[in-house]
């Protein structure tokens, strides 16, 4: 059983701490808002407020702080503030206990190893990696079911300094007892990674929402576009097979895709209908090059 404190005890907060709950680990949710720790409590939780948790670090945190978009992007200024407390109170840790802080938010590549390393190291006065370990977890929670999700992952991702060093070990042994495999990762890659998830999702669903309302227009009853998506799942290989456009293969060609998308262009221009999903779906494709060892 390992101790573990969960810092912000939101969406993916709780689900995570109920997670490590339930795998029998001594868990202490933390949060800024008093409803919160007193929500936690009525369920029977350890649940304090951040400051009162005491100057003994666990052998674990977990950073669930949200990092909001703004009109300028990412707002990491809870999250480095969260990060800069928790430097200051490895530095008051007595000195034989080790902590891994494991970081869980959706950020941009580079934040981990250039922002939030940085400032844990600058407010603890020790190095990342020898005096305390770190790592990236990126979570893939639903809001609908995050507590299912956290205990049954289909793929649990680290990403340290080095794959096997001991900030990877350390957090696969309380990761690695889910049931799902663990992948590790550079910390830049997972962080890219974590947005190709969010946002592959986002332009999955505009796109079907674009010919949703293209059929719409043409006259079709929802239940007759739901017939055609339903068709679609089982014939159109990039909905049935999950690693079709995955692959470096470089720009779609062939005899269909290309001339479809711009009959398809053409016709909705015609028609009076928006036509900029499939503009921009060309404009990529004709940015790019196949790669060498297809173009010969």
């Amino acid at each position: 059983m390992s101790s573990i404190h969960i810092v912000g005890s939101g969406v993916v907060g709780t689900a995570t701490g109920m997670g490590f709950v339930a795998h029998d680990h001594d868990v202490t949710f933390l949060d800024v808002r008093q409803e919160r720790v007193d929500a936690l409590r009525a369920q029977g939780r350890q649940a304090k407020l951040v400051g009162k948790e005491g100057a003994a670090l666990p052998d674990f945190v977990f950073v669930a702080v949200s990092a909001p978009t703004n009109a300028r992007g990412v707002d990491l200024t809870h999250l480095k503030e969260a990060t800069a407390r928790l430097g200051r109170k490895l530095r008051e840790s007595p000195s034989d206990k080790r902590t891994t802080i494991v970081f869980r938010c959706t950020m941009p590549p580079g934040t981990m190893r250039g922002v939030l390393i940085p400032i844990l190291e600058r407010n603890s006065g020790m190095t990342a990696g020898d005096d305390f370990g770190v790592a990236y977890n990126p979570e893939y929670l639903r809001a609908v079911s995050s507590e299912d999700d956290f205990l049954h992952p289909r793929l649990v991702t680290l990403a340290t300094f080095a794959e096997g060093d001991r900030s990877h070990r350390d957090a696969a042994t309380v990761l690695g007892s889910f049931g799902a495999d663990v992948w590790w990762m550079p910390m830049e890659v997972a962080e890219f990674h974590k947005y190709v998830n969010n946002v592959g999702n986002a332009v999955k669903i505009s796109t079907y929402n674009y010919f949703r309302a293209l059929g719409k227009e043409i006259g079709l009853s929802a239940e007759q576009v739901d017939k055609a998506f339903a068709a679609s799942s089982r014939t159109a290989e990039g909905l049935w097979n999950p690693l079709y456009g995955l692959r470096d293969f470089g720009p779609f060609g062939g005899a269909c895709l290309p001339k479809d998308t711009e009959a398809l262009r053409i016709y909705t221009e015609e028609m009076g209908y928006d036509t900029a999903l499939l503009k921009v779906t060309q404009d990529i494709n004709s940015t790019l090059e196949p790669p060498a060892e297809l173009a010969g």
